[in-house]
């Protein structure tokens, strides 16, 4: 499918805030670093754009079980081999990163075994432990799965399920908040969850479900920054959340309706290799505290930017792409 030009410029924002906002570890002490928190909604706007695009390819293509299966086996060719590799990577050279429920009372197998399996989610002990950002790989793939079975038998619903899935998110607030109040680990675990996570993604999906709804105007664009100017103010998780989806439903409704703007190159090529600078420049920031933070902070930083975009580029050519082609030679010849 040709490549949709607004979609690649709103990936490419998200990949750009989740990464400056990691990138603030290279500047200790700094104020902005208070202000800069809401970068991390980019992951949020992944799930958005995920899920519009989903649902725009998919809508009419699911219809019979073989076709879930078709699905899920694209989207495994999609994610799993960079992220696989990565798990080695990640491994070797920075070990297991044990945070205050990230234990290794399961033992470095058993880490290693959960990741392959993208069961890694499912234990607070693991779903971090190798590869930091990889959390929202696990509430994609419950996504993924969710997704399938709606549009193979629940589409007319979809209003309905995204709802649902908000009041799980409602609930998951609830449980964090009253029941684990004083225990950070286990709130942010929830937070990390298909339960807090999984209703942006179907919110994704309803805005491409009814967007000829949306007449061609300049308000989404102006509610867009508008809910943007509020978002480094609002220091509780759930509400910054919440104005996030806000502002970027309203970016995604916007340039939807405007899909012929003109949009910078560097953004698209940025939008293009989204996937591999997410997963990536975790790597590269700690690799660069740890050797390079003795250099002016300035050449840190341009040093830092460019080895994330150049090895991007190279794993999107070199892995990501050649394997999406070997998904799509498989399915065509033993899934027709």
């Amino acid at each position: 499918m040709q490549r949709v030009n607004f979609l690649d410029f709103l990936r490419g924002g998200a990949a750009l805030m989740v990464l400056v906002g990691h990138m603030f570890v290279l500047v200790p002490n700094s104020i902005l670093a208070e202000y800069t928190n809401f970068l991390g909604r980019g992951v949020q706007l992944f799930y958005l754009i995920s899920g519009y695009t989903l649902y725009m390819i998919y809508k009419t293509k699911i219809i019979t079980l073989k076709d879930i299966g078709k699905f899920i086996l694209k989207r495994f060719f999609r994610i799993a081999p960079l992220f696989y590799i990565l798990i080695v990577v990640y491994y070797y050279c920075l070990g297991l990163n044990l945070s205050s429920y990230s234990t290794n009372k399961v033992g470095d197998f058993v880490h290693i075994l959960l990741h392959y399996s993208f069961l890694f989610g499912f234990l607070p002990e693991t779903m971090v432990s190798i590869i930091p950002p990889a959390w929202s790989i696990f509430v994609e793939v419950v996504c993924y799965i969710l997704f399938a079975f709606v549009v193979y038998r629940f589409k007319s619903y979809l209003l309905y399920i995204a709802i649902i899935t908000f009041v799980i998110h409602i609930f998951s607030i609830f449980i964090s908040n009253i029941f684990y109040k004083n225990d950070v680990a286990v709130k942010e675990y929830i937070f990390f969850t298909p339960l807090y996570q999984m209703f942006v993604f179907f919110i994704g999906c309803l805005i491409y479900e009814y967007k000829d709804m949306f007449k061609k105007t300049n308000l989404f664009l102006y509610l867009g920054i508008l809910f943007g100017c509020f978002m480094p103010f609002i220091k509780y998780n759930f509400l910054n959340v919440w104005v996030a989806v806000l502002c970027f439903s309203c970016f995604l409704i916007y340039f939807s309706s405007n899909c012929n703007i003109k949009f910078p190159k560097f953004i698209l090529f940025i939008g293009q290799i989204s996937y591999s600078i997410y997963l990536i420049h975790m790597l590269i920031i700690e690799f660069f505290v740890k050797y390079f933070l003795d250099l002016n902070i300035f050449i840190v930083l341009i040093l830092c930017l460019l080895s994330v975009f150049i090895i991007s580029w190279l794993t999107y050519f070199f892995i990501e792409k050649k394997m999406l082609l070997m998904g799509n030679i498989i399915l065509s010849k033993y899934f027709r």
